[in-house]
């Protein structure tokens, strides 16, 4: 009868739990959306007076500190501009870039929880697409929109974003790349109500105890 029982609690664990370490990532093409699937967030919108129109890597890294940028195409070519009330941040423009997040104040050495930003430019000939490095290693080459909200939560983390095209790799800067985003988001790992875990415990308690019962009888 124990033997019973304690195959059907780690059933009952199990069917609970590895729904849970199942989960991979999720995409998302609503800032609102991404906003509520997140804890804490930091967004720079590029307005910080630290950005200069032509900036080194460097440079555009030490402004916030939460992001480390690196431009590829073109090296060490950082742009930000303005067009109306919004501010725009790329790589040469006609280049590609490269976005780590490994040094944050809301992940980990392995990255953050969620990233995400706002698709000003996407309108070459050859389209940007984003690949994603997780906090394990592992990679997805995701398409993002011409023009849109581009975001994405991991239960890995997100450890690097490269902008590449479709074959993963570096665009040329020839003028058929055209890139650029703003509002870039980083956002922790939601935290549960102690309200809501109290609840999930007295579940469990509550199934366990039905379960003894209904074996014992």
């Amino acid at each position: 009868m124990k033997s019973r029982l304690t195959s059907l609690l780690i059933t009952l664990v199990l069917s609970v739990m590895l729904p849970i370490a199942a989960r991979a990532s999720t995409v998302y093409d609503n800032e609102a959306d991404f906003f509520a699937a997140i804890g804490t967030k930091i967004t720079d919108n590029y307005t910080n007076p630290g950005y200069v129109f032509v900036q080194t890597d460097a440079q555009m890294t030490s402004v916030l500190g939460e992001t480390r940028y690196e431009s590829t195409t073109f090296p060490n070519n950082d742009i930000v501009f303005q067009n109306g009330q919004q501010y725009n941040y790329c790589a040469g423009c006609n280049g590609g870039f490269n976005l780590y997040f490994t040094s944050t104040s809301l992940g980990t050495s392995k990255g953050v929880y969620g990233v995400g930003f706002l698709v000003t430019i996407n309108d070459g000939s050859l389209l940007a697409y984003d690949l994603i490095t997780f906090g394990d290693g592992s990679t997805d080459l995701l398409p993002m929109p011409t023009q849109g909200y581009f975001g994405i939560t991991s239960d890995k983390l997100i450890a690097e974003m490269q902008m590449v095209d479709l074959n993963g790799q570096i665009p040329p800067g020839d003028g058929s790349w055209n890139l650029a985003i703003t509002d870039l988001t980083i956002g922790a790992s939601p935290i549960p109500e102690p309200g809501s875990i109290l609840l999930l415990g007295s579940g469990f308690v509550g199934m366990v105890a039905a379960l003894r019962k209904k074996l014992v009888s």
